[in-house]
């Protein structure tokens, strides 16, 4: 497990072991966009309206580095039939922007972002999308090898997809170039 790709399911279940509001019966809509051409789904609330923990639950539930069955039995998810479908099956790429703007700051973001999760791909997937992943070919590239080479999908969560516009206000060459890769790796195909 790595902090980015297939980062686990302990932070949801630390966030178990507080109060939780079941929440999980959003990952039904996110189910339904898992196989679509479109593939994109955007849950956008005020500040404070648990996002973040939605994110978690999101990481867990699909990624593929960790069993996650027992954190969500009984909640509103294991409810539906079929819930289980894209449980752990999926390689996840889980970012919160903020972290990524303290670690590379507002002009960087989109370099940084790549060499982050570059070398990670190198770190927990050694020999998968090889050929890209030492050599500095776009982060598109390397993760369409690995699915290629893997059979297993990526699936994108960003927590505060926006913070390079509202941290970033002065940099807007920063934010198109930002807004440029998002369009890019989110590309159904390469």
């Amino acid at each position: 497990m790595g902090r980015y790709i297939n980062p686990g399911n302990e932070g949801f279940a630390k966030i178990l072991r507080s109060r939780y509001v079941d929440k999980t019966g959003l990952i039904s809509v996110f189910d339904s966009a898992v196989d679509t051409s479109e593939g994109l789904v955007m849950v956008s609330r005020p500040r404070r309206f648990g996002k973040s923990y939605a994110a978690q639950a999101l990481a867990a539930f699909y990624s593929c580095a960790c069993d996650s069955r027992a954190l969500f039995e009984g909640f509103e998810v294991s409810r539906r039939e079929g819930w289980d479908t894209h449980l752990n099956k999926l390689n996840v790429v889980k970012l919160d922007m903020t972290e990524i703007i303290e670690l590379a700051g507002s002009a960087d973001v989109v370099p940084t972002l790549r060499d982050v999760l570059l070398a990670e791909l190198r770190e927990v997937m050694p020999g998968a999308g090889a050929r890209h992943v030492g050599g500095g070919s776009p982060l598109k590239d390397a993760l369409w090898d690995v699915v290629k080479e893997t059979g297993t999908k990526f699936v994108f969560i960003i927590d505060e997809w926006d913070a390079p516009y509202r941290l970033a206000k002065a940099e807007k060459a920063a934010q198109d170039a930002y807004a440029e890769w998002r369009g890019r790796t989110w590309a159904t195909s390469p």
